[in-house]
């Protein structure tokens, strides 16, 4: 009877070891999948992206522009180089959700880049232009607000807020 009991508890023990074994499997394919359909989109957004990050360069060589339509071409250009650079920084993304992620936090003025990122926001969504204050006196460019950061993971962090 106890040999019967140890034997039927070690078949068990046996077949849960091969589902956790199976399913182990089929989450380590499932990973490798995502990673490669990351992989592929990380691509195919960076060649219309680098016609948004060329064309404006290309335009204002013209010379034919109004000061405001090269601020505004400029504004692209950069708007296209920091996309680029977060598509690139997707897989730090990923690190950072599984616990794997090596920051390299450094002292950092965060007011030019919260104030960017709120210009930019107001633009996108009203089209106007936008000043952000600070204990109410719009902040400036010698303004200073240092923290402990990454500068790139700061921008879109603040643009998404706004």
């Amino acid at each position: 009877m106890v040999v019967q009991a140890r034997v039927r508890t070690h078949l068990k023990l046996w077949q849960m070891q091969v589902e956790l074994e199976q399913k182990n499997k089929a989450l380590e394919e499932a990973a490798k999948l995502r990673d490669d359909v990351e992989q592929i989109m990380r691509h195919d957004l960076k060649t219309p992206l680098n016609s948004i990050i060329v064309l404006p360069n290309i335009l204002r060589l013209s010379n034919t522009l109004s000061e405001d339509d090269n601020k505004l071409l400029i504004h692209i250009e950069q708007a296209g180089r920091k996309m680029l650079e977060m598509i690139n920084r997707s897989l730090d993304l990923y690190k950072m959700e599984i616990g794997t992620y090596p920051l390299t936090a450094e002292p950092l003025n965060i007011l030019p880049i919260l104030s960017t990122a709120a210009r930019e926001a107001a633009l996108a969504v009203t089209g106007k232009q936008w000043c952000m204050r600070l204990h109410g006196q719009p902040v400036e460019d010698h303004n200073e607000f240092w923290v402990i950061a990454e500068e790139m993971l700061c921008y879109p962090m603040f643009y998404n807020l706004i």
